[in-house]
């Protein structure tokens, strides 16, 4: 294979009128690697990690603003054990109230996915960020993954 390449170069350089160089010699790339780089996975990796720690950072200070609505509403809750609500109820209502916290967010989450990849797409060319083809189940069963995992 090396010597076929070797062999191309010089008949390339042949019939462009140039002397075949010393130490110059060819070989296949591949036609992203040359767009793109050859390196890429390992800034991937990194851009990955990075998002990693945002979204942990992003994590914990809903969590810490959850907890600060709690304290603030110690009051209410006192004055709704009062009144006869039950612990189970209580129980229920910051459950749902943090259910539809994770649900809203989660659909804005996948609306700003979808937007950022139609957008990546729109501004690339085809051969370097071609998106997998999914089928509608497919879409909807990450769909369902991804929201699921928001709460």
């Amino acid at each position: 294979m090396r010597q076929d390449i070797d062999c191309c170069g010089l008949r390339v350089s042949g019939l462009a009128g140039a002397r075949p160089r010393a130490g110059w010699s060819a070989r296949p790339l591949k036609l992203r690697d040359a767009i793109v780089g050859t390196n890429t996975w390992q800034i991937l990796a990194l851009l990955t990690i990075v998002v990693a720690f945002v979204l942990l950072v992003a994590c914990a200070n809903i969590a810490n603003m959850m907890l600060a609505r709690a304290t603030a509403r110690e009051k209410e809750m006192a004055v709704r054990v009062a009144l006869g609500a039950s612990r189970s109820r209580l129980l229920r209502q910051i459950l749902t109230e943090s259910l539809l916290l994770g649900l809203g967010g989660g659909v804005l989450g996948l609306a700003v996915a979808r937007a950022g990849i139609g957008a990546i797409h729109a501004t690339s060319d085809d051969y370097v960020f071609e998106p997998p083809t999914l089928g509608l189940e497919e879409q909807r069963r990450m769909s369902e993954a991804a929201l699921v995992s928001a709460i």
